[in-house]
């Protein structure tokens, strides 16, 4: 999973403008995973060095917020991120 990280933050490093990338991409994992994959996923995504990594993780989260857990992170600590 760490190596999936780095190579997203290989290939999102570039990225200067916009999500679109990725969001499909967090789709694309979300739905070819299991909840408990995904979570692990978006929680790892979003300790990265890289913005548009935690983006990712962001969106993850996003898809997975029917879990009270995901809900209440979301609002306790991705709300407070600086970017």
């Amino acid at each position: 999973m760490k190596e999936y990280i780095a190579s997203l933050e290989k290939e999102f490093f570039l990225i200067e403008n916009g999500f679109k990338v990725e969001e499909k991409r967090a789709s694309t994992d979300y739905k070819s995973n299991d909840n408990e994959y995904a979570k692990n996923l978006a929680f790892l995504a979003y300790k990265s060095d890289t913005y548009q990594v935690r983006m990712y993780g962001v969106f993850l989260f996003g898809y997975l917020s029917e879990q009270a857990d995901i809900l209440a992170f979301m609002r306790d600590e991705v709300s407070k991120d600086d970017n």
